[in-house]
């Protein structure tokens, strides 16, 4: 019997007319907005998810964008969800424009990820391949600066820093030379006298442990680790979400963006 359900659901599939109601009303079931905030700008996310995968590719096939990947069930008595996210901004804004034409649900969220994605400036760069390779050449050999420092003045991340310096054959400072370089410059992000300021930012001051990364020039794991090898206690979920939350919408007020709608 299952069989032949997998059958015809999949012949269903093959022969149904999909349009964008089809797709919101299934958003409006399945679906979710998600706003995330990660390095200088906040990201938005449109996701659907289903345990059956031929549905999630019907709806891709029709809106041409997106992924789909397999989440890990939490046991074994859980199915495998799937899962189509839209994170590329312009084809958020573009699907985001068609599903709150027809959604009930899910409306609110979407005019604020419409709002949101309408404060965002524009990126200053399209793929890998159109960065200003000179330039970032120039900043890590000449100015010396490390992937963090040159990722936060181009707002690139600093994995696609690494990329661009592999291919263009640049070899990577080793760990002994990274801190030898900080030594050289002063750096204080990971010196033992520096545990100070990184308390009161956190716990004083309410910041990020990310924020707090962005300072000192170090990925936000290496801020957590300091802290968690000198006792001071971390946030819950709740509370960094809350400190994000608000970040973001700092983000969004400093946007040049900031006062238009949609």
């Amino acid at each position: 019997m299952m069989g032949e359900e997998k059958v015809e659901f999949k012949s269903f599939c093959e022969r149904a007319s999909v349009d964008w109601a089809y797709v919101a009303g299934f958003f409006d079931g399945e679906g979710s907005v998600i706003f995330q905030k990660r390095g200088a700008l906040p990201t938005i996310c449109l996701q659907f998810s289903n345990t059956n995968r031929l549905a999630l590719d019907t709806i891709h096939r029709f809106i041409r964008c997106g992924y789909i990947y397999a989440a890990k069930p939490k046991d074994e008595k859980c199915k495998v969800a799937f899962m189509l996210q839209i994170k590329r901004r312009k084809d958020v804004k573009r699907v985001a424009s068609e599903l709150i034409k027809y959604c009930i649900i899910k409306r609110i969220r979407l005019a604020e990820a419409l709002w949101i994605a309408s404060k965002l400036p524009d990126p200053k760069w399209g793929t890998v391949h159109t960065l200003d390779r000179a330039k970032i050449h120039g900043m890590y050999i000449n100015d010396q600066l490390s992937l963090e420092e040159i990722g936060c003045r181009l707002n690139i991340s600093p994995k696609t820093i690494q990329r661009v310096l592999r291919e263009e054959g640049i070899p990577l400072r080793t760990i002994k030379e990274v801190y030898e370089l900080r030594d050289q410059r002063g750096w204080k992000c990971l010196a033992k006298d520096n545990i100070g300021l990184i308390a009161k930012l956190y716990l004083d001051d309410g910041w990020s442990a990310r924020r707090i990364a962005r300072r000192i020039g170090v990925s936000h794991t290496a801020v957590l680790g300091m802290m968690h090898r000198h006792d001071i206690p971390s946030r819950s979920t709740r509370e960094s979400n809350a400190i994000n939350m608000e970040e973001l919408q700092k983000a969004i007020r400093a946007s040049p963006f900031a006062g238009k709608s949609i």
